[in-house]
């Protein structure tokens, strides 16, 4: 992998998953994926992950045993540029390549897009086999004064700077560039200050959730310290807050009616890209999870209502995190496999 430059998560690599590679079905899966490599219809990943708004369908795919579509979604970019694929041939070919060389089939003019090999490594370098850890970075810290103190944007002005020939897809929010901030705001206005000052709450932005091929960036991610608890961070609780913003009918698609209550609907796709976060969490850290937060801004013609911002808490449920578990064993075990089986079909080491 360091010869290729492809960045694999640290701790992924086993002996296991090394010996499974080399067995003659997971061979055959990476022959499949060969083909569309020959003619240039995907190109490598350099950071190979799966991101977190993508898990509910790759749990589909898992369940229908789709390897080969789980393999492409982590490790592969559809529709690489063929000359892109044409440089990275001809580069591999002058290359020594660090102890490894492109098999004779690709030597001889056939075509395949492949990353480029780099020269700086020591020949004979060996896989590393390393031990899985979650990593959370710690983000950019939110100021809460300047967040209170702030003017929400007037949505009517926003509208008129909208270009009626390119009508925003998701929304407005890609004109108002404070807009998750706002919806921040007045979460942090309607139920964190609600507590009447019984507890104190601190903001981060941005926190890089991975574990495994698992992989995320939160939107905002809150530590809530009670009053009269000592100020351990380890004492302090957790909240996700995620930020979505729509035009049309995305409120009445997430929020749906169970038992006569207005909740987030378990199955839909964000419900698994939050429950995902949890997970990665979960793993890394002994804080105490509160519910994570889901906003949703609606934009409307006009401006009108103003700030129409709703939110609904949304729990860890074991059933869900324990599908996310398997399936980031899947891709640890069957899909990077398959990977590493694809490589050996492409390079040799050199003798």
């Amino acid at each position: 992998m360091k010869i290729l430059g492809i960045r694999l998560p640290e701790g992924v690599l086993t002996p296991d998953v090394i010996e499974k590679a080399n067995v003659e079905n997971t061979i055959q899966d990476a022959q499949a994926i060969l083909t569309e490599l020959e003619h240039f219809r995907m190109g490598f990943k350099v950071i190979p992950r799966l991101r977190c708004r993508k898990v509910k369908r790759c749990l589909a795919m898992k369940q229908n045993n789709d390897i080969l579509a789980i393999t492409k979604k982590i490790f592969f970019d559809h529709k690489d540029d063929e000359n892109k694929g044409m440089k990275n041939l001809s580069l591999n070919k002058t290359h020594e390549g660090g102890g490894f060389r492109l098999r004779d089939k690709y030597m001889s003019g056939t075509t395949i897009s492949t990353p480029a090999m780099k020269t700086t490594i020591k020949s004979g370098t060996k896989l590393e086999v390393g031990e899985l850890s979650a990593i959370v970075t710690k983000g950019t810290e939110v100021n809460v004064t300047d967040l209170e103190s702030r003017e929400y944007r007037d949505e009517t002005k926003l509208q008129e700077k909208k270009c009626s020939s390119e009508p925003q897809k998701f929304g407005m929010f890609s004109l108002n560039k404070v807009d998750e901030l706002e919806m921040l705001k007045f979460f942090h206005e309607q139920e964190i200050r609600r507590s009447g000052g019984t507890r104190t709450t601190s903001y981060t932005t941005s926190n890089k959730l991975e574990y495994g091929f698992l992989s995320g960036r939160l939107d905002f991610l809150a530590k809530i310290q009670e009053k009269g608890e000592a100020a351990d961070q380890k004492k302090c609780k957790q909240r996700i807050i995620e930020c979505k913003c729509t035009e049309g009918d995305m409120v009445g698609k997430l929020y749906k009616t169970i038992n006569g209550e207005s909740v987030i609907d378990p199955t839909h796709k964000y419900s698994y890209q939050v429950q995902s976060y949890m997970y990665i969490l979960s793993k890394q850290t002994d804080l105490q999870m509160r519910p994570a937060v889901m906003i949703v801004r609606h934009y409307h013609q006009g401006g009108k209502p103003p700030r129409d911002i709703n939110w609904r808490y949304l729990n860890m449920e074991p059933a869900v995190q324990t599908e996310i578990d398997e399936l980031r064993i899947y891709c640890q075990t069957e899909a990077l496999a398959c990977y590493l089986a694809l490589l050996n079909l492409i390079y040799v080491k050199e003798t």
